[in-house]
């Protein structure tokens, strides 16, 4: 997800009751990426985010 939206790389964090994926770089994580990678992941859709100071777009993934 994150190669493909431009970043170069990604870092995950996973908690109890979800899965963050932060993409690092410049790109854009767009709601069809994220929902795709959560659903193979998890069978339920993501929400995108964005994660930083002086961030301005989408750069982070949450999966239930």
């Amino acid at each position: 997800m994150c190669k493909g939206g431009g970043f170069t790389s990604s870092r995950v964090d996973v908690q109890p009751n979800e899965t963050n994926c932060f993409c690092v770089g410049a790109g854009t994580v767009t709601a069809a990426a994220c929902t795709d990678m959560c659903s193979r992941a998890t069978g339920m859709p993501g929400a995108p985010f964005t994660s930083g100071a002086g961030v301005m777009s989408s750069n982070a993934c949450q999966c239930p």
